[in-house]
């Protein structure tokens, strides 16, 4: 296993926990995935990988217009 596939992997689990956390209404734990997901992404592009998408887009886009 490369370094890249660790770190690919790294990120699918943080994925996976942040959205656990969130559906289990632990917020403090769901912003400490949320932050090690981008942190993993961000270091997929420094190696030379592409960086992912964001997984929380569509999270987001509600947030902003559930704020409106």
């Amino acid at each position: 296993m490369t370094p890249t596939d660790t770190i690919k992997a790294e990120y699918d689990d943080a994925v996976a926990r942040a959205w656990d956390n969130l559906a289990r209404y632990k917020f403090s734990n769901f912003g400490y995935w949320s932050s090690r997901v981008v942190f993993l992404g961000q270091l997929l592009e420094k190696v030379g990988d592409k960086r992912p998408a964001n997984p929380f887009a569509s999270l987001v886009k509600v947030a902003r217009e559930a704020g409106q």
